[in-house]
């Protein structure tokens, strides 16, 4: 079982990263969907003013070569360099450990 983590890297992999959710939680009667135009928003660096003084990484990971997990590390570059501060979130990933494993290795290699 071959498993990799990557960081999105176009247009395709933002793509994939906004709509896994809606695979990994189908049928699940308690989730509330988020709206593609929103997020597609939160990721534009070309219309979301986060971007004029900030970045994002994004990452899926990829376990026998299909989606099992994804999420985004956010930095305000005047936050980050006072205050150390950074965040995470659109965390989502199926009941694997490993998955979680190296999801969080990305958050915290990220926070370096």
């Amino acid at each position: 079982m071959a498993i990799e983590i990557k960081e999105v890297s176009s247009k395709r992999d933002l793509k994939s990263f906004i709509y896994f959710p809606f695979w990994l939680y189908n049928g699940n009667k308690y989730w509330v969907p988020s709206l593609i135009k929103d997020d597609n928003f939160a990721f534009d660096k070309n219309k979301n003013p986060f971007y004029e003084g900030g970045d994002s990484r994004l990452y899926l990971v990829y376990k026998d070569r299909r989606i099992a997990g994804r999420v985004a590390v956010l930095a305000k570059h005047d936050e980050l360099e006072a205050q150390q501060k950074m965040l995470f979130g659109w965390l989502d990933f199926e009941d694997d450990r490993e998955v979680s494993r190296l999801l969080f290795e990305a958050i915290e290699e990220s926070a370096r």
